[in-house]
């Protein structure tokens, strides 16, 4: 702060947004992500001067679009257990 163009003291603002991304669909055809379709996204901002909370806002909006690939994407492939291991026994 500036009292004159002095400076007198020092004002800690702090701003802080969260995107918290939630919906988005990868979509996949015979081992292949072939497309990711858009979801929605909700925005927190919240405004604090000297560490104490002043204005905090919350807004929800949803993602525009999404990426397709024509080819799509080969995911990697996952080698079987080996037979009679504990990963090829039925649970439940």
């Amino acid at each position: 702060m500036l009292v004159d163009g002095e400076p007198v003291g020092t004002l800690v603002v702090t701003i802080e947004v969260v995107f918290d991304l939630q919906g988005i669909v990868v979509v996949v055809r015979r081992g292949r992500i072939v497309a990711v379709r858009a979801g929605h996204c909700t925005a927190t901002a919240t405004l604090a001067v000297e560490q104490i909370t002043v204005a905090s806002r919350q807004g929800q909006f949803d993602l525009p679009g999404g990426v397709r690939w024509r080819r799509g994407m080969q995911l990697r492939p996952c080698p079987l257990p080996p037979p009679g291991s504990p990963a090829d026994r039925p649970t439940g």
